[in-house]
């Protein structure tokens, strides 16, 4: 029994010089070594939950220190101590909703999203010390699936991983207003802004979806005021930015506005091809150097497509026993596209119109003449004409039986629009992106 003290002694402080002290205090130092072979090393830890925590952050820490003590590659096993003693004596577990995929160590940088990793960086690092950030609060935008949510929850894992006793949230907005819902219903109002207002990271994703619910924008703004004034950090994400975000109180926008704010472009082609590798480290595949870059290639709008294209391919492979070529990858992501393709309906257009201007579904095909829903219906016409090449009648009918000369009009001033002003050029341009992706 003294070697393996003395081994795990030694590992110890090989681990200590690579962790901050109180990670090193909570997770490692409350760690005993129970048995030892030439094959095995077994650790007991209090708790289930740090057995999890163990396992996932620093198991290769672990074995990368014997290996350097002892020349000896180990399996570890970790045990849990009695679990009587684990139920009369575990902490209460804080809900975080952490995804624990998404971390920092599976983040991919690269230019369209460096600045945007940096500043959750900067936040987080902000929250473990107590101390102001510039950063604070933070908004990020841009397209779904470039990896907004990623660096939202990597910044909250990584506050808990060098100082656990913090208290970290992740919602969407969607949890956000169905918690107030229900507590409104189930008359738990001050349990639900204790939940919120006591917490040293909050991390709110899709902001947008709060829009046109002035119950909603009332608390976050309560809430976002109190957390503020005690200096705890506030992380926002959003389709786009905090000005285009309709129907939401300018007294909100101004204070997301107030931090710092960054967008997340699509990734280019260099971190398409970074993202790709590490996908394949990830699914424990090597894939050819040049079948990388022809997916690259073929593969350019998001992160989450890259991702399903790797899985179909590997999918390819290990079920159909295919080898891993550009013929086998241009088989396979042929019908990776078939099932991702969409077809562009008029339907769609409203959808992504109405969700574009936060208007409330089946508003543009009201009879409102306000001007918060003509201008968008306009636009819907125009991109049914011009990206559906429908014919006029048949978009006047989808309007309620407009005549074709409003629907003519309503084309013609989009287009006068977009050949004069540039910023409404671009969203009609990202909107039309959004509906094709």
């Amino acid at each position: 029994m003294e070697d393996i003290v003395k081994v795990w002694s030694k590992v110890k402080d090989i681990i200590k010089t690579d962790l901050l002290e109180v990670s090193f205090k909570t997770w490692i130092d409350p760690i005993i070594p129970i048995s030892m072979t030439p094959q095995e090393l077994v650790l007991q830890v209090p708790y289930e939950y740090s057995k999890t925590i163990v396992e996932e952050r620093y198991m290769e820490l672990i074995k990368n220190a014997l290996l350097y003590i002892t020349n000896n590659d180990y399996e570890i096993e970790i045990r849990i101590q009695d679990k009587e003693n684990e139920r009369l004596n575990m902490p209460a577990m804080k809900i975080n909703n952490l995804n624990h995929l998404y971390t920092y160590d599976n983040f991919v940088k690269g230019d369209s999203n460096i600045l945007a990793h940096s500043a959750t960086r900067a936040v987080a690092k902000s929250c473990i010390e107590g101390t102001y950030c510039e950063y604070n609060p933070l908004f990020i935008f841009g397209n779904p699936g470039l990896g907004k949510t990623h660096l939202m929850q990597a910044a909250g894992h990584y506050v808990l991983e060098n100082n656990p006793e913090k208290n970290v949230l992740y919602v969407t907005s969607e949890q956000f207003t169905n918690e107030l819902i229900n507590s409104i219903k189930d008359n738990k109002n001050q349990e639900f802004r204790d939940k919120y207002r006591s917490v040293d990271l909050l991390m709110i994703d899709d902001i947008q979806f709060i829009s046109n619910m002035p119950s909603s924008q009332k608390e976050f703004h309560h809430t976002f005021n109190d957390l503020y004034q005690n200096n705890k950090m506030i992380i926002i994400s959003g389709d786009r930015p905090p000005k285009e975000l309709h129907g939401i109180e300018e007294r909100l926008i101004t204070r997301f506005e107030s931090g710092n704010m960054h967008k997340i472009a699509s990734p280019d082609y260099e971190t398409r091809i970074a993202i790709l590798y590490k996908k394949a480290e990830q699914l424990n595949i090597e894939i050819p150097d040049d079948v990388i870059r022809y997916i690259a290639e073929r593969i350019t709008t998001n992160n989450r497509e890259l991702e399903g294209a790797m899985k179909m391919i590997v999918s390819y492979h290990r079920l159909m026993k295919r080898e891993i070529n550009i013929e086998t990858v241009t088989e396979a992501l042929a019908d990776f596209e078939k099932t991702t393709e969409k077809k562009i309906t008029p339907e769609l257009v409203i959808k992504n119109v109405e969700k574009y201007f936060n208007l409330g579904d089946n508003s543009l095909s009201s009879n409102s003449k306000a001007k918060k829903i003509s201008q968008p219906r306009q636009i819907a016409m125009y991109i049914m004409n011009t990206v559906l090449d429908m014919k006029l009648k048949d978009i006047g009918d989808i309007f309620g039986g407009k005549d074709h000369t409003t629907v003519i009009h309503a084309v013609r001033k989009v287009e006068q629009e977009i050949n004069s002003d540039e910023d409404k050029k671009n969203m009609i341009d990202e909107i039309i992106k959004n509906i094709k992706n």
